[in-house]
């Protein structure tokens, strides 16, 4: 049993898996980085501290819009706050090559798929590729609402009418391809 002083509301709750630790961190929040080299800060809960536990960036300015953080991979983190998606380092850091999108409307979720980025608001999506620059698709349909439902292993996206949202939903599954290494 741990007591934590969490942040109020709790808009980000993910593990993050970093190289060399034997449990996951917690990213507890995120917040615009103080320079263009760190874009993003990430405030964790390390789990593999027995005196520090938390690895708290200075969150001197709080994100009050949908956020979400998701891990692409063993050095990035996808981000998505303030009407913008990022990817960046683990610790908030810019990448090598960057990939960033503003948006003029409130998204409401985004995940990264097969070096695309699909990226959903209450009127429709969007699909980008590399760099998060070019558009490959677009929907958008005042008369139906859009989310994400989950985004694991199969994407599952579900519509239905704005004037009737009690009543029936179309789902929609896009699965995303499996990287199968064969061990030795």
């Amino acid at each position: 049993h741990f007591d934590f002083p969490l942040p109020n509301p709790l808009r980000v709750f993910d593990m993050v898996v970093m190289p060399q630790h034997e449990y996951p961190l917690v990213c507890i929040g995120v917040s615009r980085g103080s320079s263009p080299s760190v874009p993003v800060n990430v405030e964790y809960i390390n789990l593999n501290s027995n005196s520090s536990w938390f690895f708290k960036a200075e969150q001197e300015n709080p994100c009050l819009d949908v956020v979400q953080v998701n891990q692409v991979n063993m050095n990035a983190l996808l981000v998505l706050m303030d009407r913008s998606v990022q990817m960046v380092g683990l610790n908030g850091e810019q990448k090598l090559n960057k990939h960033e999108a503003t948006f003029s409307y409130d998204v409401e979720s985004v995940v990264y798929a097969e070096d695309t980025l699909l990226v959903v608001w209450r009127h429709g999506w969007q699909r980008r590729g590399k760099g998060f620059t070019e558009v490959l698709e677009e929907k958008t349909d005042k008369k139906k609402v859009y989310r994400m439902v989950k985004s694991d292993r199969t994407i599952v996206l579900e519509t239905h009418q704005t004037t009737d949202q009690t009543g029936l939903s179309n789902l929609y599954l896009l699965e995303k391809a499996e990287t199968y290494v064969q061990l030795p």
